[in-house]
């Protein structure tokens, strides 16, 4: 099996994989209600929008109706999750009951921001742990490894929630030194200026606190058992000179490290909640949060989707990375 064989069958393994979540979803929030004999549309409105109509109840009625055709929820079973398949995969995901926005546009919208506060240090956190990491396995058991790995626990164990909120009183309450919220500082996330004004924080505890330490051990951990494995073995006997084994023993080990990388920007790109929320940086993680609150199902059942979309095309990557750097794999596909 080829290369292209081999993207293609993922591929498809990957195809199968969204269309069994979406498939739950749709069963979680459509599919089952109707079975129990509850129209699923009433979860969809908004009841304060016809407190000032003339005739209310014609107004829920009509709305009712419009949702129903919208879902194609006058259609049998089968066919309503046909439509709303291809509703999700056109990012048709509906609009907002509330503003009568797009659900696509209002999640476009805040997306640049959770990009520019989950990227830079995720990226930065890989480089970091894959470096801290290797040096870790290669002076294992002397005062350099135990140094980084007590780093590495010690972040493992703090209470990031506590510590956020430490940062955040020390730089903004006693210093001063931060804004006390900036969610009115950050609707034009193209100033750089404004940015670094604003993220600078974040970033320094996302990259410190958030995950850090999860992908250096892994590192360390992997690397040491390349380096005891039999094929770095083989090419010191073969005369290769330390440096190159080294740079083999690394080059294999930073795969589990990718995976994790992928499954943190999964959950990174969906918003660090706890910091959009806490600081004001209207991102993913707002909306979600308060679309949770408000109960607007469309924003929240939009969302899951795209982000699920999201996790299994960083999957997919994460598999055509996989190929490339690690030999075995390549054999295990001939």
């Amino acid at each position: 099996m080829g290369f292209a064989s081999y993207l293609a069958k993922r591929a498809v393994e990957r195809l199968i994989l969204l269309l069994i979540f979406t498939a739950f979803v749709w069963m979680l929030v459509l599919g089952i209600p109707q079975l129990l004999g509850i129209n699923p549309a009433y979860h969809f409105l908004n009841p304060s929008e016809f407190i000032h109509s003339k005739n209310p109840e014609l107004a829920e009625q009509l709305a009712i109706q419009s949702i129903d055709r919208g879902l194609g929820l006058c259609y049998p079973l089968e066919v309503q999750f046909f439509i709303y398949f291809i509703h999700m995969l056109t990012l048709n995901l509906g609009v907002c009951p509330v503003n009568h926005q797009s659900v696509a546009v209002c999640l476009l919208s805040a997306l640049p921001f959770t990009v520019i506060l989950t990227i830079p240090p995720v990226l930065f956190q890989t480089l970091a742990s894959i470096y801290l990491g290797s040096i870790a396995a290669i002076k294992r058991n002397t005062k350099t490894d135990v140094a980084i790995m007590s780093y590495f626990i010690i972040d493992y164990n703090l209470p990031i929630f506590v510590v956020t909120l430490f940062l955040w009183f020390l730089f903004a309450v006693v210093l001063k030194i931060y804004p006390i919220s900036v969610y009115n500082e950050v609707h034009d996330w193209t100033n750089i200026v404004t940015d670094l004004k604003v993220f600078w924080l974040p970033w320094l505890i996302l990259t410190f606190i958030y995950g850090f330490s999860n992908r250096g051990i892994l590192m360390r951990n992997a690397m040491i058992e390349n380096l005891d494995s039999d094929f770095i073995k083989y090419e010191r006997l073969a005369g290769l000179r330390e440096k190159i084994v080294r740079a083999h023993a690394r080059r294999v080990s930073i795969i589990p490290v990718i995976v994790r990388t992928a499954i943190d920007l999964a959950f990174a790109i969906s918003g660090d909640f706890f910091i959009e929320v806490y600081f004001g940086i209207p991102g993913l993680g707002y909306k979600l949060f308060y679309a949770a609150l408000s109960d607007e199902i469309m924003i929240v059942l939009g969302s899951t989707f795209v982000l699920t979309l999201y996790a299994i095309i960083l999957l997919y990557f994460v598999d055509l990375v996989e190929f490339i750097i690690d030999p075995r794999a390549r054999r295990s596909v001939k």
